[in-house]
């Protein structure tokens, strides 16, 4: 019991004083080694690129959303979405908005995002897809910007960065303002005029490139003849030809030039060929009840429009030639392959 009682009197006499200062040093060493391992981290740590894009209906963000009066988000697909362009900005740890709303009416509000891209625009020239400027007053339809002068509208209120990520996805417009809406009186020059557009295209890709060297993704467009729209109807050949001749033209006028190519013709075409491949149970019947909608327009379907609950996740595409939330999702997987890779 002595034993015990002198032991434990021996210890509460020791001054541990030593061990304690000790311990705050090495604490204090450790907290300035811990400090500074998270200080290297946080340099080495990027912030999220900046996604600019350029394009049409399949990178509008919602320019002509205000038609819908709030029963749709306005875009070219499954409402709300999302579009590729803003599943390349959320893998990529940042986000996307649109430019502007604008057109049916209503006037332009500058919102000031960075995707630019509207239903119906062309590659240079007016009027686009559904534009009636001409008939019954500007901005009294789409507006279809072009995508040329998206591009100006860009470098006259900011710049191109070597961190940016640019998309552009443009050309079916011009397509189908040949063989539909204003139609070429001979298929010999509507191919000649599809083909100039490709080329100005590229110009305009190569214009992006010297104005900040950023990182440039450009997709073929699809085969417009062997979409739902068309795969049946009388221009089924000519749109597939001058898809292809489109096509031809860009990747031939993008030669050298230090770009991220996507081909998004062959990805549609493999989807729609064996959907299931791809999760997919439909690479050709449109997702959305196209017959309950205003004007049988895309811009207005959304989750209560569908052809089944979960159509959007199941087909490939929204109408006849706009992608629903899968395609737009597989689409955007294989950008961002080409982006990291």
């Amino acid at each position: 019991m002595w034993r015990a009682r002198s032991s434990v009197a021996w210890m509460e006499r020791v001054d541990f004083g030593w061990q304690r200062r000790a311990i705050v040093r090495a604490s204090g060493r450790w907290a300035a080694a811990a400090a500074a391992g998270m200080l290297a981290a946080c340099a080495s740590v990027q912030p999220a690129p900046r996604v600019i894009s350029f394009g049409d209906s399949l990178s509008d963000l919602g320019t002509y959303g205000a038609r819908t009066e709030g029963r749709t988000a306005g875009r070219f697909t499954t409402n709300p979405g999302p579009i590729w362009v803003e599943i390349v900005a959320t893998e990529m740890g940042g986000s996307v908005s649109g430019y502007r709303q604008a057109g049916w009416g209503r006037g332009e509000h500058v919102l000031g995002g960075l995707a630019y891209g509207e239903g119906g625009s062309r590659i240079t020239e007016q009027p686009g897809s559904n534009n009636t400027d001409a008939t019954a007053g500007a901005g009294s339809g789409q507006t279809t910007m072009p995508v040329r002068e998206q591009i100006s509208i860009h470098l006259q209120r900011d710049e191109f960065r070597a961190q940016d990520v640019v998309l552009v996805w443009a050309g079916a417009n011009d397509i189908f303002r040949h063989a539909l809406f204003a139609p070429a009186p001979t298929a010999e020059a509507g191919e000649a005029s599809i083909r100039e557009a490709a080329r100005s295209l590229a110009a305009e890709v190569r214009r992006i490139v010297a104005a900040g060297q950023p990182r440039v993704v450009v997709l073929t467009i699809d085969d417009y003849g062997e979409t739902p729209s068309a795969r049946n109807g009388p221009n089924r050949e000519k749109l597939s030809r001058w898809s292809n001749a489109f096509n031809a033209d860009l990747i031939a006028g993008l030669q050298g030039a230090p770009v991220r190519l996507v081909d998004a013709n062959r990805l549609l075409r493999e989807i729609r060929d064996e959907p299931v491949r791809f999760n997919l149970q439909q690479g050709l019947a449109p997702a959305c009840a196209l017959g309950t909608l205003p004007q049988r327009s895309v811009a207005f379907c959304s989750l209560e429009t569908l052809v089944a609950p979960d159509a959007h996740l199941t087909h490939l595409y929204a109408d006849g030639v706009h992608l629903t939330t899968a395609g737009h999702r597989l689409v955007a997987q294989e950008a961002l392959r080409a982006i990291r890779h």
